[in-house]
């Protein structure tokens, strides 16, 4: 990485603060930072394809990503996770060698460092500790795509929605957040279902006084009987 000294002190400061680094000595950050290439994507750009995926480690350092499946015959969109930063991606390639149809697209200005597989590879060879952490990382984050795919199987369209809401919700300020600058289809795409339908729900639950909305911000108003809608998918 030839960059200027300010930005240089700014990755390595960034990823000595990420938990997934915590025990990684200094110099092996210092030696990560070597083999690493910045990259910057403005709001709406499509980060990678299932080819670039296979073969691209890469760290968030600021921003939002999605990553979606994409039907080009009905153009409708599934997003699994929402990453953001100190999020890294992506794990199947890395440790499974699996070519998968996921695609990632920027939902804000977001900065990344990627590096080769085969180069993470070698890091990790390095760096055992770091290897368990990345796996287990995985498997909670696969764990949580499970749980969602069971939500969308499970539970109908307002208790997705009342779960979506109540679990980025700031439960000092009852203000939804990470969340709360994404577009109704984007949150559609979140819960599985269309921005159209989307927005009846929302307009119903603000009609029923669970939430108030300004713009393409959420605060949740009533979060006793919201969690009764959840309650009900738990009996």
């Amino acid at each position: 990485m030839n960059i200027a000294l300010e930005k240089y002190r700014y990755y390595f400061e960034t990823i000595l603060e990420n938990p997934l680094f915590a025990n990684v000595p200094t110099s092996s950050v210092k030696d990560l930072l070597q083999i690493t290439e910045n990259r910057y994507c403005h709001r709406g750009t499509c980060v990678l394809d299932t080819h670039e995926i296979s073969h691209r480690f890469f760290i968030i350092l600021s921003g939002k990503i999605k990553a979606y499946v994409f039907d080009p015959t009905t153009d409708r969109q599934f997003t699994l996770d929402l990453l953001t930063v100190h999020d890294v991606f992506d794990l199947i390639a890395l440790f499974g060698g699996i070519t998968h149809k996921v695609y990632y697209q920027t939902l804000e200005p977001t900065e990344l460092l990627c590096l080769p597989v085969a180069s993470m590879k070698q890091w990790l060879e390095k760096n055992q500790s770091m290897h368990s952490t990345l796996l287990l990382h995985m498997v909670k984050r696969l764990h949580a795509i499970e749980n969602k795919v069971t939500n969308i199987v499970m539970d109908d369209i307002p208790t997705r929605l009342a779960k979506l809401l109540y679990a980025n919700m700031n439960s000092q300020t009852n203000n939804v957040e990470f969340i709360n600058n994404l577009s109704h289809e984007e949150l559609a795409a979140l819960i599985g279902t269309t921005r159209s339908v989307l927005n009846r729900h929302i307009n119903n639950f603000s009609n029923l006084g669970l939430i108030k909305v300004n713009r393409k911000r959420i605060r949740i108003a009533d979060i006793q009987n919201l969690q009764a809608i959840i309650s009900k998918s738990q009996t």
